[in-house]
């Protein structure tokens, strides 16, 4: 039996945690919040942490700093049958999403390698 597909999307932002999710609620305004943490998409759910490891003095290092990054968003399919391919594509829009509201995004999963851009 494959593994469930989840992944987790880190980002890096200056944004304290309320703002950075009412600027999720604008990057998707479809999606259903529970309050709190949690981000309902149509086929997709997030859950949003503030990275534990967080350390605004390391995000930079290019070998480790995404580990680093103050926050973390663990994206779970709703259709337990989704594939690895599904989950794949859905973390590069995801991701795509992100950066093109200037954030800095590491995908985080392991099927990691079919998230690079060709």
């Amino acid at each position: 039996m494959e593994e469930w597909p989840q992944f987790i999307l880190m980002v890096d932002s200056d944004l304290d945690p309320a703002a950075f999710r009412a600027r999720l609620a604008e990057i998707w305004p479809d999606a259903e919040s529970t309050g709190g943490r949690t981000l309902i998409l149509p086929d997709q759910v997030m859950e949003i942490f503030v990275n534990d490891e967080f350390d605004a003095t390391r995000v930079n290092d290019p070998d480790v700093g995404r580990r680093y990054f103050k926050y973390e968003i663990q994206v779970s399919p709703l259709d337990l049958d989704a594939t690895v391919e599904t989950q794949a594509s859905v973390a590069r829009e995801l991701r795509a999403r992100l950066e093109s509201a200037d954030f800095r995004v590491a995908v985080v999963a392991d099927f990691e390698g079919s998230t690079d851009r060709d």
